[in-house]
């Protein structure tokens, strides 16, 4: 996938699936 918004969306997709949910790693952002 080259689309820079889909990657975005996959990488988030991702890090939601393997830590759980997106408060988990709200820090790193």
């Amino acid at each position: 996938i080259y689309d820079p918004v889909a990657n975005i969306t996959a990488a988030a997709n991702y890090a939601a699936d393997r830590y759980g949910s997106m408060d988990n790693v709200d820090s790193a952002y």
